[in-house]
């Protein structure tokens, strides 16, 4: 091979490019990892053989002292972007106990001075057949770099299909309209959402990225998007001046930009004409419904829009006190405007997440957050957000046919709507339907690649699933997106709980505590560890800690399982009753929790679960 020449590999519709470091779906470049491309490279090279996962991560870390779950994890990813399921064989086979190996038929495609040629590994004589197909796979991999080239020389024009909107930073130094910029953007999210061939990142997924100093093209990588909206705002008096620009991600190329100076009121002017250019940049072609759903308003009272941004911008804080601010601004925001549909889903997912919370009773709460619900569909029947918010308080309510109805329809309403899927896993996994509840919350990660909560629940699914080796690495993975996260903590530590080991499992209960100290789960969990390994007296120390606690976290739900790490069954069974007497939303995980396991044969118990809805 010439020094001019460069070799690709291809196997099946992929074509891997080691010297640009891209890996194409026919023209369709795929999002892989760093290492992820790396190890995919170093399989292609040694196809065939079983590579050990030392030599694997020998070759991807050269310098680095890694765990093995790093590895496991890539192989993960790298198996999702190839289209590939954990029980399918297509592409990468794991070796029990020894590594991996590369086993689909890949061919070497070589081009030297601009003329594509496919060279073809010699294959057996006794297999035509093979021989046939690797050259035609060369011959469509040619085919498509050629495609892929022209495509980058502006050739031809390849319109991104996932794309994130960045809240809009704010103009000056003062940033006093931080919610202002966070709410437009929240606002186009939610129009882009509603077209069937653009995937928009959650907002979620993007506030992190909200301020002044940011870089757009490192965001838009860290989201795994093609392309990503930028802008800027800037407020005076009655008037507004934005500025906004689509930016293609792998090369930092201007899709579309433009600049907006407007009077607040026409803020809804400048939002329609935003994602109409969005859209039309991303999207072939726009249909007459796609062009009304893009336009349509939950309000044209600049006033009440405004006090429902700043009811969103508080609520996606998620604190006890920021949903209580946001509870206030949505109801103003309805005081203004009675019949604003977004404002009423909004103060639903307020009264909901305070009710889960148990930050107000439960008894109370879920009604008021079921009739806000109600009354927002009432208003907009299409509303994907409103019906998953009802579809997620009737599973709390245990009205469990109405809440996978209702599910099933806010999927259908926004297919990229990761929340609805992420709920719905919650749904599947009380039901004991792991499989599925797999399923629906790896497809909200996919969505929502960046989601602390998401990544953390997926690994709560594995570990309602009883698959504890997969539930730790998973858990290992959402923590180094965020070793902070306390949720992730408490649940790694749950799973070591179940595996048997008891250091480990201290470690990350007393991490989590330390990182979130009002948490009285975390305290529960500390009192059942204890408990279970042996620590009588620590156990019970932490037991009096959560009795002697006064606020209206204190669920009887917790309790039940502090006093079954005990061995006081009578105990926890007496709190499971009086937890369904307060309607804990918990209790919707009964069935599942492997903590309870030691009372599924009392008769108390599986009335507690007839009385859930729960009966087998």
């Amino acid at each position: 091979m010439s020094s001019s020449s460069k070799r690709f590999y291809a196997f099946e519709s992929f074509r891997l490019d080691p010297e640009k470091r891209q890996l194409l779906d026919g023209a369709e470049p795929v999002a892989l990892s760093s290492k992820a491309f790396e190890i995919l490279s170093v399989l292609l090279e040694n196809r065939g053989k079983v590579l050990t996962k030392d030599d694997l991560m020998r070759r991807v870390w050269p310098d680095t002292i890694v765990e093995e779950a790093n590895l496991s994890v890539n192989i993960s990813q790298l198996r999702k972007a190839l289209g590939e399921s954990p029980s399918e064989h297509r592409y990468i086979v794991t070796v029990p106990g020894v590594g991996y190996q590369f086993v689909a038929d890949v061919s070497v495609v070589e081009n030297g001075t601009g003329k594509l040629e496919a060279v073809v590994e010699a294959a057996p004589a006794q297999a035509p057949d093979r021989r046939r197909v690797w050259i035609a796979l060369a011959v469509m991999g040619a085919i498509a770099f050629a495609a892929g080239w022209l495509w980058r020389s502006g050739g031809l024009t390849r319109q991104p299909k996932t794309v994130a909107v960045l809240p809009f930073g704010p103009l000056g130094a003062d940033g006093n309209d931080e919610y202002l910029g966070l709410g437009v953007a929240d606002s186009l999210i939610t129009r882009l959402g509603k077209m069937s061939d653009i995937v928009v990142r959650p907002t979620s997924a993007v506030r992190r990225f909200a301020g002044t100093a940011r870089d757009p093209l490192g965001a838009g990588k860290q989201l795994g998007v093609e392309a990503v909206l930028d802008g800027t705002l800037q407020r005076s008096g009655d008037r507004i001046r934005v500025t906004a620009r689509l930016l293609r991600v792998d090369d930092g190329a201007s899709l579309w930009a433009d600049t907006f100076d407007e009077k607040f009121t026409d803020i809804f002017a400048v939002e329609d004409s935003i994602s109409e250019k969005v859209a039309q940049a991303m999207a072939a072609r726009l249909s007459g419904q796609e062009r009304k759903l893009l336009k349509r308003h939950g309000t044209e009272n600049a006033a009440a829009y405004e006090l429902y941004l700043k009811g969103r911008y508080y609520w996606n804080r998620r604190t006890p006190e920021s949903l209580k601010r946001g509870c206030s601004f949505f109801q103003q925001a309805i005081e203004t405007d009675p019949a604003y549909s977004d404002a009423y889903a909004g103060l639903a997912d307020s009264y909901s997440l305070l009710a889960i919370q148990e930050v107000l009773a439960p008894r109370e709460a879920f009604p008021m957050a079921r009739g806000a619900a109600q009354r927002a569909l009432e208003l907009d029947g299409d509303s994907a957000v409103a019906r998953a918010s009802l579809a997620h308080i009737r599973l709390h309510e245990w009205d469990w046919r109405g809440a996978e109805k209702d599910f099933q329809e806010a999927i259908r309403l926004s297919p990229n709507y990761a929340v609805a899927h992420h709920w719905y896993a919650e749904y599947l996994s009380a039901t004991k339907r792991p499989a599925e509840a797999l399923a629906e919350e790896r497809r909200a990660r996919d969505l929502d690649p960046l989601s602390l909560v998401i990544n953390t629940d997926l690994g709560w699914q594995l570990y309602f699933a009883r698959r504890y080796d997969e539930a730790v690495e998973r858990l290992r993975a959402t923590l180094d997106l965020d070793p902070s996260f306390p949720m992730a903590r408490l649940r790694l530590g749950q799973v070591y709980e179940q595996r048997g080991d008891q250091d480990a499992a201290l470690r990350e209960i007393l991490r989590a505590r330390e990182l979130a100290p009002e948490s009285v789960e975390a305290l529960a969990a500390l009192a059942h560890c204890y408990g279970k390994f042996g620590r009588r007296s620590d156990a019970l120390r932490v037991l009096e800690e959560i009795k002697a606690r006064e606020d209206a976290g204190r669920s009887p739900y917790f309790l039940a399982y502090a006093y079954l790490g005990l061995g006081d069954a009578e105990q926890a069974l007496a709190q499971l009753e009086r937890a369904v007497d307060e309607r804990s939303g918990w209790l919707v995980f009964l069935r599942v929790e492997p903590r309870f396991d030691p009372l599924r044969a009392q008769p108390r118990f599986s009335e507690v679960l007839r009385r859930v809805g729960l009966a087998p």
